[in-house]
């Protein structure tokens, strides 16, 4: 029964790792791309539509930089 228990507890904890490391991994390439966002001026990596600005009440451009995740 013990087995079982440690069987179950060490699966759960290894696909708790496994997500929190795949989180950080993504975390991680997204801030390094907004990082270097600054830098670029290619148009194919930032969007181009439309939005609607609350603030302002008017429609504007969206050319926020597309994240890699």
């Amino acid at each position: 029964m013990e087995l079982i228990i440690f069987s179950l507890i060490t699966i759960v904890a290894t696909i708790a790792i496994v997500w929190i490391l795949k989180k950080m991994l993504e975390t991680y390439y997204n801030i390094k791309a907004l990082r270097r966002s600054s830098n670029v001026t290619d148009e194919t990596k930032k969007r181009s539509g439309i939005v609607y600005n609350k603030k302002s009440k008017k429609l504007e451009a969206d050319e926020a930089i597309i994240l890699p995740f």
